[in-house]
């Protein structure tokens, strides 16, 4: 849709049929004069077109962006009782083309087929594209993902969600924030309904504060009920360590705060005060991120993940599907809400949901005698003690134990040829 691929500098038509011009965008600008009248910018001269291009008086003509344009009865951009919307003519050659709304629209109007940054609105985009004969279905709430505080290690931090009705009529939509952590995180008006008129965008608010340390993750839910049943979910995700006066990485709270009964080690007020392997001392690393019980997790992802930084025995072996380490995929973790993908440590044996000092994987929540990893390993229900279970046939477990059982077969026979002394 830009400009500056149907006219020249001198505002001739590039190609070779002038009467037909080459994109329809230009169908659907007016160029503005003085006495405030507005004529079509593929009736003007060339001359004129090239004044046009630079004189920042382009607008667009069309009955789907005029319609929306009542939506925004504060924006300077919009002028006259049709509510023409004003499109970008910079002074040539400034680098810039009419394939943009006038920055003075407020809020930011994006002008493309797609979304590049939080900071623009789809807004007018939608009409237009309408005008241009496109048929365009519910857009889902942008963007897809939205991290809420993942460069700062303390709580608090916002981030924008747009939702848009690009439909002749009303909308409603309703709002709701689900997930692991979703108690965590608020936003504008949720949960509830929001009313969108037509082409109206609304700007969502995420915030997010942390009650706990480590990821968290949740949900924003919006769906569309108009008839289409369309839902759109957005990835709501934060990191946050909280307060961390020596700038460590690890939280005031969690140098402070008892462990397992064991003498806190650690200074909220010094970034090393601690070494490797039980060193009480510094030597010259952050304290977050030395080893101080030598089990090869630093003492930051530690606490993060929910583990004892003094027990070379407490510790997890995170991977890209293991975020917490704790032996379970995190694909299986959100399905329970007993366990926790964020967290090695979430919960104990025989239905309690204290931490144990035991990863979650090595523990026997539903105590029938089979862990929580083998149990999900197996396709078997964690929280529901299971008496008959039945292992597949050509599983590497059931290999090993056909093994163990030949060999010890043969043991027996053997033993039985060999002569008494």
């Amino acid at each position: 849709m830009g400009f500056i691929n149907i006219t020249k500098d001198d505002g001739t038509w590039y190609g070779d049929k002038p009467q037909n011009p080459p994109c329809l965008h230009s169908l659907f600008l007016m160029n503005r004069y003085v006495d405030e009248t507005f004529r079509p910018f593929v009736t003007l001269t060339d001359t004129e077109r090239a004044v046009a291009f630079s004189s920042d008086e382009l607008w667009w003509f069309g009955s789907k962006v005029r319609e929306a344009g009542y939506l925004y009865p504060t924006d300077p951009a919009i002028d006259g009782p049709t509510r023409y919307s004003k499109v970008w003519a910079p002074v040539y050659p400034a680098g810039n083309n009419t394939s943009h709304w006038d920055p003075s629209h407020n809020p930011r109007q994006l002008m493309g087929p797609f979304t590049f940054s939080n900071l623009l609105s789809f807004g007018l985009l939608l009409p237009a594209l309408r005008d241009l004969g496109w048929s365009v279905s519910p857009v889902p709430a942008v963007p897809p993902n939205l991290p809420i505080d993942n460069t700062m290690t303390k709580t608090g931090a916002s981030n924008v969600v747009f939702i848009t009705n690009n439909l002749d009529g009303p909308v409603n939509v309703t709002m709701s924030i689900i997930g692991p952590h979703a108690s965590e995180f608020t936003a504008d008006g949720v949960p509830g309904n929001l009313t969108l008129v037509p082409y109206q965008t609304a700007t969502i608010t995420v915030s997010g504060t942390s009650v706990s340390v480590g990821y968290k993750t949740a949900t924003l839910r919006t769906e569309y009920n108009d008839g289409t049943n369309h839902v759109s979910n957005v990835r709501l995700s934060m990191f946050a360590i909280g307060n961390d006066t020596d700038g460590d990485g690890i939280s005031d709270y969690d140098e402070t705060r008892s462990l397992y009964g064991i003498p806190n080690p650690f200074n909220p007020q010094s970034e090393d005060s601690t070494g490797e392997n039980g060193e009480i001392t510094g030597d010259g690393v952050a304290d977050g991120y030395n080893d101080y019980d030598g089990d090869g997790m630093t003492n930051r992802e530690e606490f993060i993940f929910g583990y004892n930084p003094l027990d070379p025995e407490n510790f997890g072996i995170r991977t890209n599907h293991d975020t917490d380490g704790d032996g379970i995929l995190d694909a299986h973790e959100t399905t329970f809400v007993q366990f926790d993908p964020f967290i090695g440590d979430s919960c104990g044996n025989l239905y309690s949901d204290v931490p144990d000092g035991i990863p979650d994987g090595q523990n026997d929540y539903d105590g029938d005698g089979y862990s929580n990893a083998f149990e999900f390993r197996w396709g078997l229900n964690p929280i529901v003690p299971d008496t008959d279970v039945q292992i597949p046939g050509s599983s590497s477990l059931t290999l090993f134990m056909l093994i163990c059982g030949i060999l010890l077969v043969g043991l027996i026979r053997l033993s039985s040829k060999i002569p008494s002394p």
